[in-house]
């Protein structure tokens, strides 16, 4: 139950009882007013009665005294009239009657008015003549009682209603402030803030307001801190801050929405060693402003439904759904001269310092085994200097190794001695041979893995060094134990 509708109540409760005890006061005085009344009108009336009766009764004449008891109490103020007269002669009494047409029963019933009894002796001098008695009747007490009720209730009724309509509007207007602190406060569970509440001038109800507008204000202070914060954290989250491209974090993400979809498509990985040089070669600052450089071109590529991230320094994928392979090596040759007009070669006689790795997605494609073909995509890119683009598309063979699965493998390799040479004999013109020439291997159980599948790999790594340390190991034992192996390239 809301506090208006309490108060309100109470308040009622409160009223209607002071009406009822003025109404139970009241009635009573009108009762007893009543009362006395009759006592007054039976005392005159007797006192009236005696005197007009005297001479009649001193001259016998009971004839006339009959007709002056008839005359004076001929109305229904009067139950009953006796004259009890000192002499033989009977008893006159008259009796009326005791109904009045407009009082309930129940009425009756409930109070209860007692009739009144008044006497008098009738004397002529010290001589008594006789004994007159008068009973009043009640019917003309209740009639008047009930219509001051009725009165009384059809005022005191209307009293009510109206002090209740007006304590109802008081209240309203009271608890107003209040109101409005409840509206506002169930609009700030669901985060609206709006102006601040107009102060009442009711003073308890004033600091209130104060009160709750100050905490309305700190609260939406906090709020709109709490929601930048929670934008900054969104943007960190799956925002490169260099590029202002999309991280590997939100790529992840829409790669597996986009593989949870029968849909096709494909993805590209573009690697700028540009930009890494730059870093190496000018310093961080030089490499950040070369990177948003690179993405403030590569945004032109971002549509609706492309999707373009930052990897790493200089790497950079490119998820385009909804596209063919003929569409794929459009955007991937793209991307492969948004990054060559970075790379300043006036003469165009350097190397590509960009390689790009297309792959169309399969049925059972996975973020795993997409990244691996891409990241071998970009491996196979690399090996063509004149052109670093490939595309391994929807029929080619899955390659489900990528960079770290290689790097991994290569690593094993070592630890356990799984690296195995090749040696093959380079000849002249005249069959003469030259020197022998080194390959290679890695042998795992019943599978082996040539230099070429995982050199690339490696390289992008920045991991080379160690295999080849390795390699060089195995050349000079292998010579230690066989020299007549002769010269090795």
């Amino acid at each position: 139950m809301t506090l208006y509708r309490q108060l309100l109540i109470w308040m009622l409760i409160v009223f209607f009882s002071l009406i009822t005890s003025v109404f139970v006061i009241q009635f009573n005085t009108t009762r007893d007013y009543l009362h006395e009344q009759q006592s007054t009108e039976l005392t005159n009336a007797l006192s009236a009665v005696s005197l007009a009766l005297s001479p009649y009764l001193e001259a016998k004449d009971y004839v006339s005294a009959e007709s002056v008891i008839h005359a004076t109490f001929d109305s229904s103020f009067y139950r009953q009239v006796k004259l009890d007269l000192m002499d033989t002669h009977p008893i006159i009494e008259r009796t009326y009657a005791n109904s009045v047409a407009s009082v309930p029963n129940w009425f009756h019933r409930v109070i209860d008015i007692q009739p009144i009894t008044h006497t008098i002796d009738l004397t002529s001098g010290w001589l008594q003549l006789g004994t007159l008695s008068v009973t009043s009747n009640p019917a003309y007490a209740y009639f008047q009682l009930w219509q001051a009720v009725v009165q009384l209730i059809i005022g005191f009724s209307g009293s009510f209603l109206l002090g209740a309509c007006i304590l109802a509007a008081i209240l309203s207007r009271v608890l107003k402030p209040l109101t409005a602190i409840q509206q506002r406060a169930k609009a700030m569970s669901k985060n609206t803030f709006g102006d601040p509440l107009s102060v009442p001038r009711t003073r308890e109800l004033a600091d209130v307001v104060i009160a709750f507008n100050h905490m309305s204000a700190q609260l939406k202070h906090h709020f709109e801190q709490q929601a930048q914060e929670a934008e900054r954290l969104r943007v960190r989250a799956f925002q490169d801050p260099v590029s202002g491209l999309a991280n590997r974090s939100y790529l992840m993400t829409q790669l597996e929405a986009w593989l949870s979809r029968p849909t096709k498509g494909g993805v590209a990985l573009l690697q700028a060693d540009l930009i890494k040089d730059c870093y190496q070669r000018e310093g961080y600052e030089a490499g950040d402003r070369l990177v948003a450089t690179l993405a403030q071109r590569l945004k032109v590529l971002a549509t609706d439904d492309f999707t373009i991230a930052r990897l790493n320094q200089a790497e950079f994928m490119l998820l385009a759904p909804n596209t063919d392979a003929q569409e794929l090596m459009l955007l991937g040759r793209t991307l492969l001269n948004i990054s060559s007009e970075l790379h300043s070669d006036p003469l165009d006689v350097s190397p590509m310092q960009a390689a790009v790795g297309l792959v169309m997605r399969r049925e059972d494609d996975t973020i795993s085994t997409l990244l691996a073909q891409v990241d071998n995509a970009l491996m196979q890119a690399r090996q063509q200097a004149s052109d670093p683009l490939a595309l391994l598309a929807v029929d080619q063979p899955s390659v489900t190794m990528g960079k770290q699965q290689w790097k991994q493998l290569v690593d094993e390799a070592i630890a356990n001695h799984q690296i195995k040479l090749k040696f093959q004999q380079a000849i002249d013109s005249q069959g003469q041979p030259l020197h022998a020439e080194v390959f290679a291997y890695i042998e795992k159980g019943q599978q082996q893995y040539n230099a070429g599948q995982f050199i690339g790999a490696l390289e992008q790594l920045d991991a080379g060094s160690q295999f080849d340390r390795h390699v060089l190991e195995l050349i000079f034992q292998q010579l230690a134990d066989t020299p007549e192996l002769g010269p090795i390239a």
